[in-house]
């Protein structure tokens, strides 16, 4: 299947192709009937009578087999894409992500924020949370200049914060991350 390989190759989540998965699966259920029609000329008694037949449906059960492999390895790999892209990004697929991506591949998604949320809340009482970098901070608060308007938000260290475009705070990036991870804040050095 050429989609596999030109995923591999893209850096980018490229265009779900539609009409080649529907083909695909047409091409599977087209195996699975021929290899039926075959079985059902093998007596049941004797499946050596018709040793030519049975190699047939065998092949055909080889070429099912691997036509499932690579549509799985496919949807795998597109699925790993949306949960790395969650953990890079944070919640709010982009642009390009959404054209590209498949309804049932933004509702995965969404289901998958949903559980690493619902884990989150969970995790309260440890005072976790895994959605920060696992990097650890080498200063305390970091300067960070706002690129999109947010607006007033709560942070439990420092209170309420209002976060303007353009505007330049020094914050525990723990605090904001969410932010960092939605391209609304940088980090600035020192």
């Amino acid at each position: 299947m050429e989609a596999l390989s030109i995923l591999h190759s893209s850096k980018v989540l490229p265009e779900y192709p539609t009409y080649e998965i529907r083909q695909a699966t047409k091409d599977i259920n087209d195996l699975h009937d021929s290899m039926e029609r075959k079985l059902k000329e093998i007596p049941d008694d004797d499946a050596t009578a018709k040793p030519e037949i049975s190699a047939s449906a065998l092949i055909d059960h080889y070429k099912l087999e691997r036509s499932k492999r690579v549509l799985y390895a496919y949807h795998d790999e597109r699925c790993n894409r949306l949960e790395r892209y969650f953990w890079r990004h944070g919640n709010e697929l982009s642009e390009s992500f959404q054209t590209n991506a498949s309804k049932q591949e933004t509702d995965y998604f969404k289901n998958y924020i949903n559980l690493i949320e619902e884990y989150s809340q969970n995790a309260v009482e440890c005072n976790l949370d895994i959605t920060t970098t696992m990097e650890p901070p080498r200063e305390l608060l970091a300067k960070l200049r706002v690129i999109e308007d947010i607006g007033e938000v709560y942070l439990p260290d420092v209170g309420s914060v209002n976060l303007e475009k353009n505007s330049v705070h020094y914050l525990k990036k723990a605090d904001v991350e969410q932010f960092i991870k939605a391209g609304k804040l940088i980090e600035m050095g020192s």
